[in-house]
């Protein structure tokens, strides 16, 4: 494979290495799973690969369907459980050990050793952190590190996925078969540390490790770039990418933001801190405070509840379980605020023997209630806490607040800006609008999916954020912002991208991996013949260009000399004589010729284009053009055609009564002596003709030749000019692909992933 191809297969696929064993396996395996493992809940995806290839690459969606669970979940109004339907679409992303047997999803919630919110970028300073203490039978403690608990958690993953499968009876669903012809891609956060191809690489390692699947079938992608092929697919034709869209992405542990517009061949992405679960932190403190009011008054901001300690001390259920039970909670307000016939309704949640009232106003007044400034939040919201930001970020906050007359911003350290949630939310959206707005970008559409993109009031704050931004100016109706809810599949938007993106790019990879040799072929045949056409036409004009001159030459000449006696000149045998001096004249002047050739291949353009790379081409043709020819063409090769029919209208309108034998054999010699002329040049001997030619003949026969539109050249020139050529080509470097190419082939693929 050319190496600038596997560079580019490389940087589109997040891959560190790209072995010819991993390419074999993409083309080979017959099932893809993605995976989206965010804090909050895991969603899958299964695309059939064999069945979308077998017929020809065409409506994708068609072999891709979600990977549905089916389990029983702690109920969130006291105690039990409630059965899910068998249509769930994510899991729970917890995972809990019993003795060291790991179990996930909700059954992990049984277990007295559960651990969350592990979805930590696995680079080399967190790995070896001690995320776990698991209390064995014989009241051992055992540390569980992250680099322990992640492939422990995609183990059990891949059991219930295998389950599954041989319930769908989709393939065999064991592990030995799917170690040969399934892959599997999993998301992960856009940006940041997660960016590093030695993340990544670390990341596909313990996917490896947990599901025992080889490493070349593992793959990555960002949240970001997955959720926008989704949304590509979904919109389809509405999105405007030739201003721009921007997609934002809410999570459970991060907002992921992706730009992308027509001109661009790699998007803009931002990861942001910041998700749902910092409200399922507010909903814990505000539930712990209506039980322990007096033990929550030293715990005032959410992000600061020593959760070890407390639950060990004064509550008597976990953490995870009381967290699982907000967010369902949290999921009933945010149907509340979708559905109007429950719009104002609350319920009750029971804990210890008390009972909390919820509702969607209570979610609202703790996320805060600045709808009209988030500047203001801290001052106003129902409730405050320290939100941690990036440097810049920091920075971007604290001048927004000194230039909206703050001359003191609460609590600005170094990183840390006290706020609200929604003021936290709309921060974050406005500074990536106005990054996106400095970097002179622009946006038609804004498209808001992830699982918390429901949550109650989210909307006005969404378009608050954007409204005020650099952005807002383009962005200057509400409608311009969709909302993905849970019919459009707003759980599976990122595992359903992913496979669009793999489908897209198996569609593309055969195309990928014969491009050089593909290009090769099309540049050497398509340029050789048109050169040789070109050529061949300029010679043809410069041989048309000394016939009609020594024809002139042979027209003008009297039938006699001053002294009385004939003029040989007007003889056939003289044409003959002076053509072919001519003719070697001018074919003995190389700097004539090259001039000739450098002229043709500059006026080819070759009947095959290659998208967007037009304007390299032509920059090998000037290269082509420049070649220095030897000048010298096999005259084997040259044989005049002259206008038969053509010439002997015109003499037979000269002398009518020359229409008997002796006329043609008269026209018959002078087409003999005409051919003869180049015979004679290459060396082929020919009987003399002397026969005198009358004015008013030779003066026909040069109108007839000058007003016909024939080639005067063989066509077998233009096959001696091919092979010249392939020996012309070769002192070029017209073989070496070029980096122009390979830079708009990038382009080019770039843009059919997302935008095609």
């Amino acid at each position: 494979m050319n190496g600038e191809i596997e560079a580019l297969l490389k940087a589109i696929l997040e891959m560190d290495e790209l072995p010819v064993e991993w390419l074999d396996r993409i083309q080979s395996c017959e099932y893809l799973i993605i995976l989206d493992m965010g804090c909050g809940s895991t969603s899958a995806a299964i695309l059939d690969l064999k069945e979308f290839v077998r017929n020809g690459a065409v409506k994708l969606q068609e072999y891709l369907y979600p990977i549905l669970w089916n389990y029983k979940t702690p109920s969130a109004r006291g105690n039990g459980t409630l059965e899910m339907a068998n249509k769930q679409v994510s899991i729970p992303t917890l995972i809990g050990y019993s003795d060291l047997k790991p179990l996930i999803g909700p059954e992990a919630l049984n277990t007295g050793n559960v651990c969350e919110n592990f979805k930590a970028c696995p680079s080399d300073q967190n790995l070896n952190k001690v995320v776990l203490q698991i209390a064995t039978w014989d009241r051992k403690l055992l540390s569980r590190r992250l680099a322990d608990v992640w492939p422990d958690y995609f183990g059990c993953l891949m059991d219930q996925i295998c389950r599954w499968i041989q319930e769908k009876r989709i393939g065999q669903g064991d592990r030995l078969t799917m170690r040969q012809n399934t892959l599997m891609m999993v998301a992960h956060p856009a940006g940041a540390e997660w960016s590093r191809q030695s993340v990544l690489k670390s990341y596909r390692d313990m996917i490896s490790r947990g599901t025992g699947l080889p490493k070349e079938n593992i793959l990555t992608i960002s949240e970001a770039k997955a959720a926008m092929q989704y949304v590509r697919r979904k919109y389809d034709k509405a999105l405007d990418f030739h201003t721009g869209v921007v997609i934002i992405d809410i999570g459970a542990s991060t907002i992921d933001v992706e730009y992308l517009a027509r001109d661009l061949a790699e998007p803009y992405e931002y990861s942001l801190t910041m998700a749902g679960r910092d409200v399922d932190l507010l909903l814990l403190h505000y539930v712990l405070e209506k039980v322990f009011p007096s033990t929550m008054q030293e715990y005032p901001d959410p992000r600061s509840l020593p959760e070890e300690k407390f639950f060990g001390e004064f509550c008597s259920c976990t953490s995870a379980l009381l967290k699982w039970n907000m967010r369902s909670s949290k999921e009933d307000i945010s149907n509340m605020e979708y559905d109007s016939a429950q719009r104002g309704s609350s319920f009750s949640y029971t804990l210890r023997d008390k009972e909390i009232v919820m509702s969607a106003d209570v979610l609202c007044g703790l996320l805060g209630d600045e709808t009209n400034d988030p500047l203001t939040g801290a001052m106003f919201g129902g409730r405050s806490f320290a939100v941690s930001y990036p440097l810049e970020m920091a920075a971007y906050v604290h001048d927004m607040r000194a230039g909206a007359g703050e001359a003191e911003p609460w609590g600005f350290a170094v990183q840390v800006v006290e706020d609200t949630w929604y003021g936290h939310l709309e921060n974050l959206i406005r500074y990536v609008m106005d990054d996106l707005g400095q970097n002179e970008r622009r946006a038609a559409q804004v498209i808001v999916t992830g699982g918390s993109c429901r949550l109650a009031g989210i909307r006005p704050h969404i378009w608050n954020a954007i409204r005020n931004s650099e952005m807002g100016a383009f962005l200057c109706r509400e409608d311009q912002i969709l909302y993905m809810d849970k019919e459009n599949d707003y759980e599976n938007s990122v595992p359903f991208g992913g496979g669009y993106y793999v489908g897209g790019l198996l569609g593309r990879l055969n195309v990928l991996q014969e491009f050089p040799q593909r290009l090769y072929k099309v540049l050497f045949q398509e340029l050789k013949g048109a050169a040789a056409r070109e050529i061949t036409r300029e010679l043809n004009a410069l041989v048309r260009g000394i016939t009609l001159e020594t024809l002139e030459w042979w027209k003008n000449q009297p039938l006699k000399k001053a002294d009385g006696t004939q003029n040989e000149d007007c003889s056939t045998y003289r044409l003959n004589e002076k053509l072919k001096s001519d003719c070697t004249r001018i074919f003995q002047e190389t700097a004539k010729l090259n001039e000739a050739m450098e002229r043709a291949t500059k006026n080819i353009v070759p009947k095959v284009s290659l998208p967007d790379t037009m304007r390299v081409i032509m920059n090998l043709l000037d290269t082509l053009a420049g070649a220095k020819f030897t000048g010298t063409v096999d005259t084997d090769a040259v044989k005049i055609r002259l206008p038969v029919e053509r010439v002997s209208r015109a003499v037979r309108e000269v002398d009518p009564d020359t229409l008997h034998l002796e006329f043609w054999k008269s026209i018959g010699g002078l087409l003999q002596d005409l051919g003869n002329t180049i015979l004679n040049w290459f060396g082929m001997g020919v009987e003399r003709d002397d026969i005198l030619r009358s004015a008013s003949y030779r003066a026909a026969v040069y109108e007839a030749y000058k007003g016909s539109e024939r080639d005067s050249v063989e066509w077998l020139l233009e096959k001696e000019i091919s092979l010249r050529l392939d020996y012309e080509f070769k002192k070029t470097d017209i073989f070496n692909i070029p980096d122009q190419i390979i830079r708009g082939l990038k382009q080019d693929v770039m843009r059919a992933l997302y935008l095609n």
